[in-house]
């Protein structure tokens, strides 16, 4: 990965006036990678989204989301096709918890017949997952995706129907490991009810998964607003309202 101000200065070459919030946004899925800056803004070019006018480009309508480039997709995706079928089914268990995880959590989300710990070492050997060695770090002995891009690939090729199912589990090894001080991971509780939710919404148990995803996302706003995080609470409550079908 290059520097901050590398990347900056790279995106200013390409294309000089791009809007600061789009050249932010870029910046910030880049992780450091040039590759995926030149293929967006290619990508947006492409779709009309960005157009020049003179010396500088500006925005056609709203970039509503940026995607993660096809060509760039198919590189990364080809990347993860040369892995074994064990090694993709346990990156995209991992996908489902985030950029990092625990070894306990892959494990409650993976077959019972998995060897999870060699899958691990030959994944970081592969660099395509790392762990934290720093002793002083609050994430000692966890393992995270070097590259947020390829959990994004890898979570893209699970279906609705296993993205539900792994976010429920993963919820539930949470509520499990946590049961002592569940406050403190409630927050990812809510987020993990509320994928499996929008995987699912016409699913026979919606109704539940939706009512939990709002305790939790009540919850969670409860203890922002305990912490005098006002900004934080108010969002989790507005995720709980659009929950409900009342007034």
């Amino acid at each position: 990965p290059l520097s901050s101000r590398a990347m900056e200065e790279l995106l200013a070459g390409l294309v000089p006036g791009l809007p600061s919030e789009v050249r932010d946004r870029i910046l910030a899925r880049a992780e450091g990678i040039p590759l995926y800056a030149v293929e967006t803004v290619r990508m947006l070019l492409d779709r009309g989204l960005l157009v020049q006018e003179g010396p500088a480009y500006r925005l056609t309508g709203p970039v509503d989301a940026l995607e993660v480039p096809e060509t760039l997709h198919a590189l990364i995706a080809a990347r993860l096709d040369g892995l074994s079928a064990e090694e993709r089914r346990l990156l995209q268990d991992a996908a489902v918890l985030g950029k990092t995880f625990t070894k306990e959590a892959l494990a409650a989300l993976a077959p019972a017949d998995a060897e999870v710990e060699s899958l691990l070492t030959a994944l970081a050997r592969k660099e395509v997952l790392g762990v934290q060695a720093d002793p002083r770090s609050p994430e000692h002995g966890q393992y995270g995706f070097l590259q947020d891009l390829v959990r994004h690939v890898a979570y893209e090729t699970l279906s609705k129907r296993e993205r539900r199912a792994r976010h429920l589990a993963a919820a539930a090894h949470l509520s499990a490991a946590f049961a002592e001080d569940e406050d403190e991971v409630v927050e990812v509780i809510a987020s993990h009810y509320l994928a499996a939710y929008e995987a699912a919404p016409d699913a026979e148990d919606a109704g539940e998964i939706r009512s939990k995803a709002q305790t939790m996302l009540v919850r969670a706003g409860q203890r922002a607003e305990s912490l005098a995080a006002a900004a934080e609470a108010r969002r989790y409550f507005e995720h709980a309202a659009e929950l409900t079908g009342g007034p």
